[in-house]
């Protein structure tokens, strides 16, 4: 395709962007716009969220709306789901209420073994970010300290604008040998508005 454009003058910079413009139609017109890469979708081994209930479990494909938004603060609204593998059931809710944007604050998260016992013996990392904006949490997030109980302390956690987060968490147990114990991990979708 050849894309021509003329300017009668240097002063007339309005012409110079159709190209730009007529990229742009053609991008909608081959349905590129409405590809899942500019649309919400799930990804593989995300978990969609329901409205959090105590002790409620969300499944993959699922809810994740914005008319299922699960609010996630407190203990009372935490949102369970098991890991990808099976080997533990995780419930996760942010300390502070309404959950803030702008500001560094906490998480728990409560991790139990298939059987619903608590799981005391791990090593979890977490990272995450805003996947349509192609960028992670502007801050450093980490699981800083065991609480007892099966629940363990998130901390550094900032959201820098409202939208679509995911907080992920890798689980593997420690004092085993490299290539032993119940490695697993899981996606937290959250919508903040």
């Amino acid at each position: 395709m050849n894309i021509e454009y003329w300017s009668v003058n240097s002063a007339c910079p309005v012409l110079k962007i159709a190209p730009v413009i007529i990229l742009s139609l053609l991008f909608v017109a081959n349905g590129i716009a409405g590809s899942p890469e500019h649309q919400g979708h799930q990804t593989e081994g995300s978990a969609a969220t329901q409205p959090g209930k105590p002790g409620h479990e969300s499944r993959p494909g699922q809810g994740g709306g914005h008319n299922h938004v699960p609010s996630f603060a407190g203990r009372d609204n935490a949102v369970t789901q098991a890991t990808r593998e099976g080997f533990y059931k995780l419930s996760l809710f942010s300390n502070v209420s309404p959950i803030p944007l702008q500001k560094i604050h906490s998480w728990t998260l409560h991790v139990e073994t298939a059987d619903g016992k608590p799981a005391d013996n791990l090593k979890i990392y977490v990272n995450g970010g805003m996947p349509m904006h192609r960028h992670g949490f502007p801050t450093r997030p980490r699981v800083s300290e065991h609480l007892g109980g099966g629940d363990y302390s998130v901390d550094g956690i900032k959201f820098n604008m409202a939208g679509h987060w995911e907080m992920r968490f890798n689980i593997t147990e420690k004092d085993k040998p490299a290539g032993s114990g119940n490695k697993d991990r899981a996606v937290f979708e959250i919508h903040l508005e």
